[in-house]
């Protein structure tokens, strides 16, 4: 197999984004689901909205004064605003659109509650940035292997 065979991604799958389920770590069962772009150098969206966020901090990004907080609260909002494209709650045995909040109602989805949910929860944050820079469900390949099963 070629090079290309190998790492060419789906431009389609990159932007739109792929599924990502999420299950409870306790009982197994499903918990939500979050449909992810991929996080990579081809994503413009989030490389432009990561230098507009960075711009009035960048003499400090550049002395590498910049705090960790800030950079990662830079690195949230970027991510919640152009990676994530969509989130669904399992709840009575079926996906719904949303977010869960902590009282177990359901809130819209929309950047401001994904972002606040990545604060409180700094391992969902974790979880899904790393699910969204994985390169292998993007592949055009996989995807097409997919389809034929």
């Amino acid at each position: 197999m070629s090079m290309y065979q190998s790492f060419e991604t789906n431009p389609d799958l990159e932007k739109e984004g792929v599924w990502n389920e999420i299950y409870d770590k306790t009982t197994g069962e499903k918990s939500f689901r979050v449909k992810l772009a991929h996080a990579s150098a081809s994503n413009t969206a989030l490389k432009s909205r990561l230098e507009a966020l960075y711009k009035p901090h960048r003499r400090l990004k550049e002395m590498g004064a910049l705090s960790i907080e800030k950079e990662t609260e830079i690195v949230r909002q970027a991510f919640a605003e152009t990676v994530v494209k969509a989130w669904e709650t399992w709840s009575e045995g079926e996906w719904k659109p949303g977010i869960e909040a902590k009282d177990g109602s359901i809130l819209p989805f929309n950047a401001k509650n994904v972002i606040e949910v990545l604060t409180a929860l700094p391992v969902v944050f974790t979880l899904l940035q790393g699910s969204s820079f994985e390169m292998d469900v993007y592949l055009k390949g996989n995807r097409e292997e997919d389809a034929k099963n």
